[in-house]
């Protein structure tokens, strides 16, 4: 059996080692970018989605990772609401995945780069019929 080949981030700190696989982050990022508000997707429209045609396994799609020595990249996109603020979103998101991966990992995060590229209009809001009075129906039905 051939060995899978997984990229990974060192920590070394005195006796420590750590090696942490990109597909850690990867999912730590996806669960955060889930977590707000607006997102309808992480990863790109299906016909679009350059990021996943050489991966395979369970990896979140549309994120890339890399990683270095302690720090960490990622280039990922999403698809959002209609209506909601971008720049407030991609602020939010920028917040939760830094944090998150500090948190977990210990790793800094030297950038985030965020490619919206889809949106999701709602349904058309549905036109009521003006309500009338039962009795004045069955006198005009007379």
């Amino acid at each position: 059996m051939k060995d899978k080949k997984i990229t990974v981030a060192k920590i070394e700190k005195g006796s420590l080692s750590l090696k942490i696989a990109d597909e850690v982050v990867e999912k730590i990022v996806y669960n955060e970018t889930l977590g707000v508000d607006g997102i309808v997707r992480v990863g790109g429209m299906p016909h679009k989605d350059a990021f996943n045609l050489f991966r395979k396994g369970r990896r979140p799609r549309g994120i890339m990772v890399e990683t270095g020595e302690d720090e960490v990249a990622v280039d990922m996109a999403i698809s959002v609401k209609y209506g909601i603020s971008i720049p407030d979103l991609v602020t939010q998101i920028r917040k939760r995945i830094t944090d998150a991966v500090k948190k977990i990992t210990g790793y800094e995060v030297r950038a985030i780069t965020i490619s919206v590229d889809g949106i999701q209009i709602g349904e058309k809001p549905r036109v009521e019929k003006p309500k009338t009075d039962k009795k004045e129906e069955k006198k005009t039905k007379k």
